[in-house]
């Protein structure tokens, strides 16, 4: 059996821009990339580390339904993301991705 799979995108955000970014995320993103069939869900956590420069950091999450639909997926999921997010803020805002296997999920 093939478990899901979290793609992380960590984005680090400039602080004046974070509040517009949140709204094109959760408004638009998020809504159009999740399906319940390849994507099952999708969130935004900000991380609570303090920095020093005024920016705010983020992990976007996708939960993939396996390891395959990821492999498929993943590319047009990231394309998706980042030309909404260069529409408004390209150049202002940096990121990395992390491909993570779900172990054990509590609910």
């Amino acid at each position: 059996m093939s478990r899901s799979i979290v793609f992380n995108l960590t984005i680090k955000m400039s602080g004046d821009d974070s509040a517009k970014w949140i709204q094109l995320m959760t408004k638009q993103v998020l809504p159009s990339c999740t399906d319940g069939k390849v994507i099952l869900s999708s969130d935004i956590k900000r991380i609570m580390t303090v920095q020093e420069d005024g920016d705010h950091s983020f992990a976007v999450q996708f939960v993939y339904a396996s390891q395959e639909l990821f492999i498929q997926q993943k590319l047009p999921t990231m394309r998706r993301v980042l030309e909404a997010m260069d529409e408004q803020f390209r150049g202002r805002y940096v990121y990395f991705a992390t491909m993570m296997e779900l172990i054990h999920q509590q609910k």
